[in-house]
Parts: C-alpha cells; structure tokens; sequence
C-alpha cells in the first residue's frame, strides 16, 4: 500500500464518517432504524470502501522495519484499557449479583446469566491484558517487526476484549442488520480485533509483504468504524439520552483511540520502504 492511497484512504474514511453522522442525526429513530431509505444502501457506500481497502493490488514489496507508531498514544491507550477493564468487571457482577431485570431474577434465567457474567467477566480480564500490550508496544525500541517474547505472548490475546464484547451486545442492545445504531458496535469490536490480530502477525511474521498489507488494510478499516462512526455516534446518543457515559467512556473511547493507533500504524507502513520482489519469489 503506497502513501497516496493511504492517505485517499484515511481521507475517504473521515468523509464517510461524517455522513454517517449526519445520517445518523437527521435519519435515525431511537431504535436504531432508519428512516429514509434502506439501510442496505449504507451497507453499499460501505462495501465500496471495504473492496477498495481490501481488493485494490498493493505493490509485492519485502523486507523493511515497520516502527512503532504514536507511543504517547499507545500510552494513553493503555490507561483507558485499565479503567474499561475495571469498569467492565465491576458491570459483570454488579448484573450478576444484582439484575436490573425481573426477568433476569428468575431462576430458569439464572443459567443465561451466568453465562453473561463469564464473558463479560472475560472482557474485563482481556482489557487488562490488552492494556499491558500496548504498554510494552509502547516502551519497545527495536521495530515491530522485531519484536519477540512479551510483545507475542501478551498479542496472542489482545483481541479478546473486543470478541467478548461483541458477544455481549447481543444480550444487551439486540443488533441485527436493519438497526444500524446497535450494529455499529459490533462491526468496530470486530475490526478492533481484526487489527490487533494483523499486528501480531506483523511481530511474527516479518517479512510477508501480504501481512504488511493486510495490517495497513486493518489499521484503516478500524479508524473508519471505530474512530469515525462508533465514537461519534456515542457522542450523539448520549447527548439524546439514548446511552449512558460508560458507554462513551469505558468502550467507545478506547476503541477511537485504537482506531487512530491503526491509521498511524498504516501510515508507517506506507512509509516502509522495502525491496520490490518478483511474483515468484512471494
């Protein structure tokens, strides 16, 4: 991925990212529903920019140190992630021990929330795991390309807060395809996770020019729903009154915050300059 298309890229994110805003402000109930037009024609608009991402041929390019981007973000990164860890622990059993439901008292639902109380419980856990990853990502001074030991280690599970979180908003908001406010999450948790996978590749997997590729790809994407659609879009609903501050605070902006580590990390490895190998030799 060269510079220019980079940068296209990260620009075309911003852009979509405000139109979803105002779709979001003029065209969409409280239920998630929107009210002019389909919501397949947002799908469209975004399919175009994820086939543009992922589609269009990069340059066969190998070799190269892909450096650390945005240390002092990754620092703030990593306290935001302790915070949601706790915040999220705290949320696991409070519903536990004390159901804001009726329903959720009885006891043939005991079981379903137990099984709640697990995978939030486990988000909290991968919170903090992941807060210890962008914390050595952070105090690293050879490449991450050369990266080894705790940086791997800790990577292996840095994508787990965000799965465990798009599995719990099934049992809280109910997504589906048509309520696009309650989708949103759970395509940015899936991107999040996306990203943190292709970095790991990037510590293991060196010298793949399609690796390089494919962690530039992530880092966009997840700045596009993360960054440009899921935090603003918490902003607006909290100023609505449609969601609450821990929302904001504790998942969305941890989230952004990642998203702008992705569009750095995309940035660097555009800069990366490596040797240009022949179709054979990938």
């Amino acid at each position: 991925m060269n510079r220019t298309f980079c940068r296209l890229m990260l620009t075309a994110a911003v852009v979509l990212g405000l139109v979803r805003l105002a779709d979001l402000c003029a065209f969409t109930d409280a239920d998630g529903f929107c009210t002019l037009g389909s919501a397949w024609f947002r799908y469209a608009f975004a399919a175009v920019f994820w086939a543009l991402l992922f589609l269009v041929p990069g340059p066969k390019r190998a070799g190269g140190n892909v450096r650390i981007p945005a240390r002092g973000v990754l620092v703030l990164l990593a306290v935001l992630s302790v915070a949601a860890g706790g915040w999220t622990a705290y949320y696991a059993a409070s519903e536990f021990l004390f159901p804001s439901t009726v329903l959720a008292s009885e006891p043939s639902m005991r079981m379903m929330e137990l099984v709640w109380f697990a995978l939030r419980l486990a988000a909290g856990a991968g919170w903090l795991v992941f807060a210890a990853w962008c914390a050595v990502l952070s105090s690293l001074r050879e490449p991450l390309t050369q990266a080894s030991g705790t940086a791997r280690a800790l990577g292996y599970f840095a994508w787990l807060p965000f799965l465990m979180l798009a599995l719990t908003s099934y049992g809280v908001s109910h997504p589906s395809a048509h309520r696009i406010l309650y989708i949103v999450p759970v395509f940015a948790y899936v991107s999040a996770a996306l990203l943190a996978s292709k970095m790991l590749g990037l510590i293991c997997i060196s010298d793949d020019a399609s690796v390089r590729r494919g962690a530039a790809a992530s880092g966009i994407l997840c700045f596009f729903l993360c960054t440009c659609v899921y935090l603003p879009q918490s902003v607006v609903t909290l100023l609505r009154g449609m969601s609450d501050w821990q929302t904001l605070v504790f998942q969305a902006l941890p989230l952004g915050v990642f998203g702008c580590v992705g569009a750095a990390l995309a940035l660097e490895i555009s800069r990366t300059r490596g040797k240009v190998v022949s179709e054979e030799s990938v």
